[in-house]
């Protein structure tokens, strides 16, 4: 759990250090609500049994501390599996139309018949790229990491990449 607070701790002090060097532009797509959808892969490590999923999300404008803002979000696999979380996003503009960012959250997971991660509450870090086709949509690539952060007897934890579509708001 000292795991999860550091992280946290890390992204607002970045959040907070970097808001002075976010781009206010129109066409920076980490600035703005969205709502998104895609499918991912999920176990890209090949350590437990993979799957595909859909996933769905709203990241909204507001309220925000510089760069950093909030994200809630669900996955659905085809085996069953559901992961709901909300969460927080460290987004900064990399060049023109392309962010990256950096996401943290918690949520709900059942395994339903694929990989036991060993807890109902499982917690979501990861990265992604964005490119912002015109004002008001783009693609995403995500790869992040669930894992209850030692809070079960197990903690097996599996990779997921994503593919994803977003509509700006």
């Amino acid at each position: 759990m000292n795991l999860i607070r550091s992280l946290f701790a890390a992204l607002f002090a970045i959040g907070v250090a970097c808001s002075p060097l976010v781009a206010q532009s129109p066409e920076d797509c980490s600035q703005v609500s969205s709502i998104r959808v895609g499918v991912s892969y999920f176990d890209i490590a090949g350590r437990h049994e993979d799957g595909s999923a859909l996933e769905f999300g709203y990241r909204s404008e507001k309220p925000r501390l510089g760069p950093i803002g909030p994200e809630v979000g669900a996955l659905l696999a085809s085996d069953g599996t559901m992961f709901g979380f909300v969460g927080l996003r460290l987004s900064l503009p990399v060049w023109g139309r392309l962010t990256m960012a950096l996401g943290l959250g918690a949520g709900a997971y059942d395994a339903g018949s694929s990989v036991d991660l060993g807890s109902a509450l499982e917690f979501r870090s990861g990265l992604e790229a964005g490119f912002r086709l015109s004002e008001d949509h783009g693609f995403l690539l995500t790869l992040y990491h669930l894992s209850n952060a030692g809070l079960g007897e197990r903690n097996p934890g599996v990779e997921v990449l994503g593919l994803g579509y977003s509509v700006f708001l």
